[in-house]
């Protein structure tokens, strides 16, 4: 998921790379909506909270385990993601 920046497109009959090694990998490349800032906001929001906190981490496998199972977040009422999904899931 991304914005709609210019570093996602090229001019026309060429190939961005970016797109292509999506592609290599199985990955599709969604663009967010237009005049829907929140959606990347959510996505913004987790980079600088793994800015912030990255370094009590080895990897980034591990953060995200931290980040979804362990770190409460105050927009959850102090719930972690992982607690609300299985809240939803009832």
């Amino acid at each position: 998921l991304s914005d709609r920046g210019t570093q996602y497109y090229t001019n026309l009959g060429e190939t961005c790379r970016f797109l292509e090694h999506l592609k290599s990998k199985g990955v599709q490349h969604i663009y967010a909506s237009i005049k829907k800032p929140t959606t990347c906001g959510k996505l913004e929001r987790f980079w600088g909270t793994h800015n912030r906190e990255r370094w009590n981490f080895t990897s980034l496998r591990k953060f995200i385990n931290y980040y979804n199972h362990k770190r409460p977040h105050m927009s959850l009422g102090y719930y972690t993601p992982h607690a609300i999904y299985i809240k939803d899931m009832k």
